[in-house]
């Protein structure tokens, strides 16, 4: 049962050094965006671990999923670098703090490796909801009737249903997906789990609709 949805903020990062010959140019004579991109990544990630286990109570995470190098060659210290970081939470205030320490993050990067930053633009920033509790009742009230065990979670996925909110009480039912996996070729849900999913949002349906008053 999803108590949450998280919100999103999704920045673009460029990084511009100066592209030199790999072999010719000393390692203290580099301005290699690619570190500086590559520290950000690692730095963010480290503080949005240090959120999450400092904050258990909230769902906090921080991807670098996307990187752009030029001139992109073995033998060529990069001259340019671009980076894209999603920072997801349930809890407003986590995303925008560290939202603001990821431009603390990028600035100190290029600084320490002799590059500019370009730029550090936010691409994407939505709000988190929270699910209705009204609904969520009657889901745990129809998973007890069946007698299916349910757990309590933030969705770290983005829902139509966080739109939806916005006109209409929203709720979410999630099925397990075999180790956890989604997004990926992995990803399964065995048959009995979706009739059972099923068999949840039919009872709930009806509970909200009175019919088992």
């Amino acid at each position: 049962m999803v108590s949450a949805i998280v919100g999103i903020i999704r920045v673009r990062i460029k990084f511009k050094g100066q592209a030199a010959h790999a072999g010719t140019t000393p390692m203290h004579m580099r301005s290699d965006a690619l570190l500086a991109a590559a520290q950000t990544a690692c730095d963010i990630r480290h503080v949005a671990a240090q959120m999450s286990s400092q904050k258990p109570e909230h769902y906090v995470v921080a991807t670098c999923g996307q990187f752009n190098v030029k001139p992109n060659a073995s033998n060529v210290v990069p001259g340019f670098a671009e980076i894209s970081v999603e920072m997801r939470s349930d809890h407003r205030p986590s995303m925008e703090a560290l939202h603001r320490q990821l431009g603390h993050i990028a600035a100190q990067a290029a600084a320490m490796n002799q590059v500019t930053l370009l730029s550090c633009e936010t691409v994407t920033d939505t709000q988190p909801v929270v699910c209705a509790p009204q609904l969520m009742a009657h889901i745990r009230d129809a998973s007890d009737s069946l007698g299916l065990p349910y757990k309590v979670m933030p969705s770290g996925a983005g829902h139509d249903a966080a739109f939806l909110s916005h006109i209409s009480p929203a709720a979410m039912i999630f099925v397990p997906s075999k180790e956890g996996k989604s997004h990926c070729a992995q990803e399964w849900t065995s048959a009995k789990e979706l009739a059972q999913g099923v068999s949840v949002l039919i009872d709930a349906i009806e509970r909200f609709d009175g019919v088992h008053q």
